[in-house]
This record gives C-alpha cells, structure tokens and sequence, in this order.
C-alpha cells in the first residue's frame, strides 16, 4: 500500500528522487557538452508560418485587431486558420506554440519567447507593459530574455518556460482566488510580472525535459522520468494521495515506488495523464467528466476524483501520445489510431474509427473540442463549436460555428501542412510544416 500522507515517507520520496537527480547531473553534463541541451523532447523545425482560429476578443489569437461585429455579437471570432503576420519576419521560424485560457505564447529558433492576449496578472511577462491586452507578441522581459527556451506552456493565469539547460521559469498570478500557494512554484505565493527560476529540488536545483500546465496547478517531468507536481491540490490533482496544496515541486511518489518511468505529461483542467516508457497510460484528479479514462458511468459526481496515478485500462496497443483538456482526454497509439474519453461522453478510451484512413501523431484538447494532426500535416477537429456565454467560438476551424460530432477535415489549411497544434479554452494555433 502507497500513502504519501506522512511526513516520514514524503522526506523519503524526496531522497529517493534527489538521488535520482545527482545521477541525472552527470548525464545532464554530457548531454550538455555534446548538443548543449538537457531538454530531450523533439524540438520542432522551425515553421514558416503560425495560423490561429477561434474566440480573440482578448487579443488572443495575435491579429493585431478585435473586430466585434454584429447586433447580438459580443466577441471576436475567427471561424477559419489565419495566419499571424505578426510572426512572418521572424528570422529562423517558430519552434514551439502555447495556448492558455486567454493568452498565448511562442518560441522563436534563436530561443525568445513572445506572448499576447489577456495581460492580467503579469502572465506575458510583460513588465512595463499598460492595460489589459496586448494584440500583437511581444518578448517577454527579465533574465529568461537572455536564455534559450526549447518549450513554453500557457495557463489559465500563468506562464511557464523551459530553457535547453533544464531550468524552469514561472511568472504570472501568485496565489488561487481561495488564497492558496497558487501554481508558479516559487514558495511564497507572490505574483511575479516577469519570469522567475524555479528551483526544482530545493538547493539541488534539479533539471527538467517538459513541462505541463493545468488550471492552477503544474506538473513537470524530470531527466530521468521522476514527475513533479505543485499547485492547487483539491480533488488529489497532485497525485499524491491528498487534496493539499503544494507551494514547491514535490515528487508523485506512487511512480517511484513503482519504478514506473515516465516519458511524457499533460494537464487537463483538474487533472493529469501521464505517458510512460512502455506506452502505458496513468491518470489521476478529477473525474467528473470521466476524464481519467477509468470507466464509471453516469453517476460520476463533482466529487468523483482519484488522488494517486491509475492506469488507464482497456487501451490495446502501446501509445505514443497523450493531451488533456478541460473535461477529457485523448492518447494517440503507435500505429496512428486515435482513443477520446471524459467530456461525459465515453467512459472509457474510445477508439475514433472516423480517423482510420489517417494515421494520427499528435492531438490537443481544448474545452469540449479536439483537434488532430495527421502524418500528412493535416488538421481534424470536432467538438462543440460554441461556448456558454452568448456568440460562438469557432474553435473547430470549420468556417462555422456549429457542433461536429465526428472528425473533419480542416479544408481550409489542407494544403497547407501542419507540424504541431495547440488548443486554448476556446481558440487554436498550429505551426506550419510537417511533422517531424
């Protein structure tokens, strides 16, 4: 029986993982000495081009201008792929894109980041930037503008960046609105306005390879599979066997006394999944929506949560892939075939047989909608199509705002390829160029 309660058995979860971190300190050295990057994810070539769809009125989508037309309408929407001109001249490309709830974020080749949107609470690091959007990206300022980023992440009221040495930088809102430590990391529950180092492992300062961002709550993955997590830890979304908040990375101790190693992780809302090496998939937070993946049925509550990593069952091939979103989950396996389950929809992981003609690398959800990415470059989605509040989103793509109920083809950017997509609350981008 794992319990990670205790004070005894968190102080030894944490020894076990710092001695972790000392071996990953030689590996991170010659990693270092021969490519000059710890972070060991497949960095993105650089896209020629960055399209974005969706709700803007928040100066999220990058255009330059909020059009708010019409009678009854009361946001900006753009029901098609339009591509950012703001992001044309960059020398070298875009790498990597990051959508958050109302703000977004990329990193050019030479390793700056930029973000635009909703400026409340610091979170485009912004320093000596006034009012409360900002429609076009701007670099971010302070010490990580003299750092190469490989990896940047959007949250609802942060932002978080990682550089190719493996350090960790968080800015933004401080604190949750029940005046929890909040999710930058940082201890002390401040915000900060621009971005700050976070020191993984205390004094250790251990290394990192990726980063995931929920709501109000981080999760990170270590150089040798160790996951962290902090933040808001209401219904157990830290995964370590509580509902208590988290003020400084902690390792999730269940995957270390199980010797489970870890590949990749990703944040829904409420709740996270993790991929490990042998392409088995574990989740653990809310579970609602039955976004976890572990059946249930319709009697899932608010309450409904699993506070320790469980694997997802009923997955028959090895996966390669795994996105979270608001309410659901999705994990793309090796042979290209696409499982969906949460959105109180499938209990389960459900294969999308509408996707079998194509073979699927990569997928993101947003809230209530998906959107995948063929081998070929090519862009599916399907979801809702509005949100609650009154004017559409249009975060399908499609060219409308209506519900697609099965995945469709993006046919206004079909010929255009695509290398990698994000979702946003209720807005998109993609990076243009093939996948690697």
């Amino acid at each position: 029986m794992i319990c990670s309660a205790s004070a005894s058995a968190r102080s030894h979860g944490l020894k076990k993982v710092l001695a972790l971190g000392k071996r990953s300190a030689k590996v991170l050295k010659r990693s270092l000495s021969s490519n000059g990057s710890a972070n060991t994810n497949s960095v993105a070539r650089p896209g020629m081009s960055v399209y974005s769809w969706g709700t803007g009125t928040e100066g999220q989508l990058g255009h330059g201008e909020v059009d708010i037309s019409g009678l009854l309408s009361t946001t900006y929407t753009e029901m098609s792929p339009k591509r950012i001109d703001a992001l044309e001249s960059l020398n070298g490309g875009i790498v990597d894109i990051a959508c958050g709830t109302s703000h977004a974020a990329a990193v050019t080749a030479d390793g700056q980041v930029l973000t635009w949107g909703n400026a409340d609470n610091g979170k485009l690091g912004h320093n000596k930037a006034t009012g409360k959007v900002c429609l076009l990206p701007q670099p971010v300022e302070g010490e990580l503008s003299e750092r190469k980023v490989v990896q940047v992440e959007c949250g609802k009221h942060y932002t978080a960046a990682l550089t190719e040495e493996g350090d960790l930088y968080t800015w933004g809102r401080g604190e949750t609105m029940t005046g929890g430590p909040g999710p930058l990391g940082h201890g002390d529950g401040k915000a900060r306005k621009i971005p700050e180092k976070v020191f993984i492992g205390g004094k250790e300062d251990l290394k990192l390879k990726s980063i995931a961002l929920g709501e109000k709550h981080m999760i990170s993955l270590g150089l040798d599979g160790e996951v962290w997590s902090w933040g808001k830890g209401e219904f157990g979304r830290l995964g370590n066997f509580a509902n208590t908040d988290q003020a400084t990375p902690f390792p999730i101790e269940y995957f270390l006394d199980m010797d489970i190693v870890v590949k990749q992780i990703a944040c829904g809302q409420k709740f996270c999944i993790a991929l490990t090496e042998k392409g088995d998939v574990y989740s653990w937070g809310a579970n609602d929506k039955c976004q976890l993946g572990l059946g249930g049925g319709l009697a899932m509550d608010y309450a409904s949560m699993e506070t320790l990593p469980t694997h997802v069952e009923n997955i028959p091939e090895r996966i390669s892939h795994i996105s979270a979103g608001f309410g659901h989950g999705v994990a793309v396996s090796e042979s290209g075939g696409l499982y969906f389950w949460g959105s109180s929809l499938w209990f389960e992981p459900h294969l999308m047989t509408a996707l079998k003609d194509h073979r699927i690398v990569q997928a993101t959800c947003g809230n209530s909608f998906t959107v995948a990415l063929s081998d070929a470059g090519q862009l599916f989605s399907w979801g809702k199509g509005f949100g609650f509040t009154l004017g559409k989103t249009g975060a399908l793509g499609q060219g409308h705002a209506n519900k697609v109920v099965q995945p469709e083809l993006i046919q206004s950017v079909a010929n255009y390829p695509m290398q990698k997509v994000e979702a946003g609350d209720k807005f998109c981008l993609a990076l243009s160029g093939l996948p690697n």
